[in-house]
């Protein structure tokens, strides 16, 4: 995030572009529905039933690893393009 406020393009902050918005909302929406998840699969071992929280700690591992895997990529992507950029200027 700090990174999207301070950068500039075009004389906007990337924070400023719709489509960064979007990402980034993407990015927070999935994050908060693995955590849900994984508050779920808590919840339910309370309950003694083995096999239902089981079957939900299995979904929310899945699901909060894939997003942990998808939202970093996200975030690093665009610092990442700058770098190989740099990369190519100094070659």
């Amino acid at each position: 995030m700090v990174y999207a406020k301070e950068r500039k393009q075009f004389n906007k902050t990337l924070s400023e572009f719709q489509a960064i918005q979007w990402m980034i909302a993407d990015m927070a929406t999935e994050i908060e529905a693995s955590r849900l998840l994984i508050y779920q699969a808590a919840t339910l071992i309370g309950t003694g039933e083995r096999q239902r929280y089981s079957k939900q700690s299995a979904f929310a591992k899945l699901f909060a690893s894939e997003t942990s895997h998808r939202v970093t990529h996200k975030a690093i992507r665009e610092p990442g393009a700058r770098i190989s950029e740099k990369k190519e200027h100094r070659d």
